[in-house]
């Protein structure tokens, strides 16, 4: 039983290593590529230079962000015992 638990936590180790390690290539070509266009020429309403527009691009995006999880994101009560009711739990990894 206990080899069969840790086969499956060391398959969740993986899998989070593996989405961590796609996450980070994409954001690596995204910055890179994006720092060969030139954005004042594509966008200059958004300003005169590659920082400017860049920062306004991503405070867009950041924005849209916590647009997107405040609208989707439901709260709900995962336990109805009035023990652990306003309980925080922290956990280190």
């Amino acid at each position: 039983m206990g080899g069969s638990y840790v086969g499956i936590w060391q398959c969740g180790w993986l899998l989070r290593v593996g989405v961590a390690g796609a996450t980070c290539t994409t954001g690596s070509n995204v910055d890179f590529n994006s720092g060969n266009v030139d954005l004042p020429r594509i966008l200059p309403f958004l300003g005169r230079t590659q920082l400017q527009v860049l920062s306004v691009v991503v405070s867009f995006l950041l924005l849209a962000g916590h647009l997107v999880m405040a609208v989707f994101v439901k709260e709900r009560v995962l336990s109805k015992d009035s023990s652990t009711v306003g309980c925080v739990v922290f956990l280190a990894f």
